[in-house]
Order: structure tokens, then C-alpha cells, then sequence
């Protein structure tokens, strides 16, 4: 739901802009247009075509016409039939037309369908359009029957404006992949400004050749205007598309919002029991870690109520989360995280599980009497190394404790053990202790980039040295 760039805040500047406003790419407006196309327009465009198609040969048989003004009709008349007749087989999937000619032309319209408007169908409007038009004015002034052939003149300029109107509002007007030529999109503004010039200098050399009663011809004139209200069909479906657009996005923020409510009050008592279940001794370590991010997940998505708010949980917020109840504030902590934005959702769910473990072993030992001097501060750093298949993530947090002596490095039975083997059996990663020369130190927690391959035997497969 795309922001409309042809806005200004002065509704007097609105007015020239929304003249020479180029139709908006994006999949809004695309999807919008594919809907209109498939559930509402329908036949209509078809039968509205039909009808003036009817209208003018009536029209034409009151004023006498020869008989290549019929002939000009025969495009118009191939191109409703055809439009009629291959409608259910394009845009409600029956069966294949019984012949072949048939066949192919409903492939050539499905093929082009979201990428440019090439069919035959349009081809015929193409020279449909302004045959009628010629055919009209061509006529004979028409005697008394002068108003008959204003009537159906001004019949042949809405036949025109419904062929543009179709060609203008296609889906593939409004998307970047669209094939059309680029000159398609920039005459799309002036569209009824070119039908205009070109009827005026139709009715300019039929009155020249004396084909419309001297009375009339004004009115041929005033009628030739009527090309001009294909810009308002343009601009105001282009409006109410970007109007709509809004409406979407307030609902859907609105909906998020109550979703958030929802979420907040409903799992609000399944955190604490969470929490609960985390402080109970026995619980194995990697469960623990699960339930303490899952918390931070639940406040997270509970909070994450607008439409361009992040999908993901970000490291910042997780660890604000973890530390809270430690006494650390935001501003204890300083991250340095230069791994790709676009991680893919099993690296970032291991990474927020690497977080959640290391900081809360760090904010732990943070709360024991001997450390309770110590400077409170942490540093969380992310990093990769390697390349392709040999690509590794690093997760670090530096605290101002002292080491962990090297006997007592995640000897068996403690957290720092159970977090190396998660690590090793799970991600085939590793986790190490890197001493400082700022009287501080950090422990790193790092991992393939994607799941080791493990042998019959459960163990790693790794490349042989070159």
C-alpha cells in the first residue's frame, strides 16, 4: 500500500499535477487493477461496447450511408464478438474454444495479461477506434436526419473512450515488469488530449468535404470534447486506488493494534508461567534459554502494532528484555552488529538464542557479591567470517569480569557447557573465551551458516585440507 507521490499540499497545485500524473507502479495498484479486471468489470466493457456498436449501426442505416461506410465497421464488429465469445475461456477457465484460431488467441491474452496488452483484440481496437470515427464523420450531412448523425458521432467517441479506457486501466500499466513500450506509459496523461486533436482534425476534413450540414458542425465541434472525459475515467479510478490505499492501511493498523491487545492480554499470563517455569532447577539449559527468549518474543510481538514496524525481533530489543529485571538500563549496553540484513530466519532464531544465553550468563554473574563492584556495562558484537559454504556467524558479549579461569572453563555441569554443546551438536559451532587488554573480556558463541552434514556415526562432515 504505496505512499501517493502525486500529492502536494496545495490543492490549487493538485490540479495541473493530477493532468500529467503517470499511473503509479506498484503491486497495490496492480493487484486492485487485476481484481477490478476479474470480479467487477467482467463483461461490462464488452457490452458497453456491443451497445455502441448497435447504436451506431442504426444509426448509419437512418442516414443513407454507402457501403464502405460499413465496411470501416467490420473491425468493431470482429472485435466485440471476439471480446464476447473468449471471455469465459480467458477469465473463467472453461474448456478450450473447439478451434484452434481460437486457442491461440486466448493463449497470446493470458500470456500478455500482466506484462503488456498485446491480444487480438486489442489489435482490432486499434484500428476499430478510429474507423468508427472516420466512418461517421465520412457520412453524408444526413438532411433532416443532421441530429441522427451527431447522435452517432458522439456514440462513435464513447466506442473510443471505452477501447482507451480498457487499454489505460490494464494491470500492466500500473506494474515495473510490465513489456509495453515506454512511450505507452508517458502518452497515457495526455491520452484525451491526442483523441481530442485527432477527432477535431477528423471532423476538420469531413466538414471540408462538405459532410456535415453547416448547422452542425458546430455541434460536430462540441461533440469531438467528449474524447476529453477519458481523463476523468483515468484520474478518477487512479484516485479512488490511492484513496483506497489509505483506507487499507488504516484497517490494517487498526486490526494489528487489536491483534497486539489481544496478544498482550491473553498471553500475559502464559510469560509469567514462563518465567516461572525458568527459575525451577532441573530444567535443562537449552529449555531455559528457550523459554527466556520466548518471553522477549511475546513482549515483541505484542508491541509490534504498525504496518512498517519489524518483522523480526531485533537484537536491541531482546537483549533490553533480558537485562531489564538485572538492573542494566538501554544505555548499559552497546552493540556493534555488522552482519547482513538479510538474514535468513533459522540464522536469526539461532542468533537470538545465542543472545539470550551469553547475556543472561553475563548478567547473572553481574548479580554475585564479588562482582558486584565491577562496572555494569555490556557490549554485544555480531560479526561473520569465511565465505559460501565455509560462512560463519559470531555472536560476542564483553563484560568487565574477570576471566573464567581455565579449570573452570564450561567444566561439566555448568551453563557454559551445555551452551558449547547445543552449539557443537546443533549448528556444529563452537564457543570461546577471548581475554582484553582493557581489563575486560568477551565470550564468543559461533556457528556454520547453515547445519552440519553428520555421518553415520553422528559425526561432522568436514572438507579434507588442500
Amino acid at each position: 500500500m504505496p505512499d501517493d507521490q502525486t500529492r502536494t499540499t496545495s490543492p490549487w497545485l493538485q490540479l495541473p499535477v493530477d493532468l500529467v500524473s503517470r499511473a503509479t507502479f506498484s503491486e497495490w495498484h496492480e493487484k486492485v487493477a487485476e481484481t477490478r479486471v476479474g470480479h467487477y468489470d467482467r463483461q461490462r466493457p464488452y457490452v458497453a461496447r456491443a451497445a455502441f456498436l448497435a447504436v451506431m449501426t442504426a444509426g448509419l442505416g437512418l442516414l443513407d450511408v454507402p457501403w464502405w461506410s460499413w465496411i470501416m465497421l467490420m473491425p468493431a464488429v470482429a472485435q466485440v464478438a471476439l471480446e464476447i465469445y473468449l471471455y469465459p475461456f480467458i477469465h473463467e477457465g472453461q474448456d478450450d474454444p473447439r478451434w484452434r484460431l481460437f486457442r491461440r488467441m486466448r493463449d497470446m491474452a493470458n500470456h500478455n495479461q500482466r506484462t503488456m496488452m498485446l491480444n487480438v483484440t486489442g489489435l482490432l481496437g486499434v484500428v476499430a477506434c478510429p474507423l468508427n470515427v472516420v466512418a461517421v464523420a465520412s457520412t453524408p450531412p444526413g438532411g433532416h436526419f443532421g441530429w441522427v448523425k451527431v447522435v452517432t458521432f458522439a456514440i462513435a467517441i464513447l466506442y473510443v473512450n471505452s477501447g482507451l479506457a480498457s487499454a489505460f486501466l490494464d494491470p500492466s500499466n500500473y506494474t515495473e515488469t510490465s513489456r509495453m513500450p515506454p512511450i505507452m506509459h508517458r502518452i497515457r496523461p495526455v491520452a484525451p488530449v491526442l483523441s481530442l486533436i485527432v477527432v477535431v482534425c477528423v471532423v476538420a476534413i469531413s466538414i471540408t468535404f462538405d459532410r456535415w450540414a453547416a448547422d452542425m458542425a458546430p455541434l460536430a465541434y462540441a461533440t469531438a470534447t467528449l474524447t476529453l472525459l477519458l481523463g476523468s475515467t483515468l484520474r478518477n479510478h487512479d484516485r479512488v486506488v490511492a484513496a483506497a490505499a489509505m483506507v487499507a492501511r488504516k484497517a490494517v493498523i487498526e486490526s494489528r493494534k487489536e491483534l497486539g491487545r489481544v496478544v498482550h492480554d491473553d498471553l500475559n499470563p502464559a510469560k509469567t508461567a514462563a518465567e516461572t517455569i525458568r527459575q525451577i532447577d532441573g530444567v535443562p539449559y537449552k529449555d531455559y534459554v528457550e523459554l527466556a527468549a520466548l518471553e522477549a518474543y511475546l513482549t515483541h510481538f505484542s508491541t509490534r502494532m504498525g504496518i512498517y514496524a519489524e518483522p523480526k525481533l531485533r537484537i536491541n530489543d531482546l537483549v533490553e528484555k533480558v537485562v531489564s529485571p538485572y538492573g542494566l538500563t538501554p544505555g548499559d549496553v552497546t552493540y556493534d552488529i555488522v552482519w547482513p540484513t538479510d538474514l535468513k530466519r533459522e540464522t536469526h532464531a539461532t542468533a537470538i538464542r545465542m543472545t539470550t544465553a551469553l547475556v543472561l550468563n553475563a548478567v547473572q554473574a553481574m548479580q554475585k557479591t564479588e562482582y558486584l563492584g565491577a562496572r555494569r556495562a555490556l557490549v554485544i558484537e555480531g560479526f561473520t567470517t569465511g565465505e559460501d559454504q565455509d560462512l560463519r556467524f559470531h555472536l560476542a558479549v564483553r563484560d568487565h569480569l574477570p576471566p573464567i579461569a581455565a579449570d573452570k572453563w564450561c567444566r561439566d555441569g555448568t551453563t557454559l557447557a551445555a551452551l558449547r554443546d547445543w552449539l557443537d551438536e546443533t549448528f556444529g559451532g563452537d564457543l570461546r573465551q577471548e581475554v582484553l587488554g582493557d581489563c575486560s573480556k568477551r565470550i564468543v558463541a559461533s556457528w556454520l551458516d547453515r547445519r552440519p552434514v553428520r555421518g553415520y556415526q553422528g559425526n561432522t562432515w568436514r572438507k579434507a585440507p588442500s
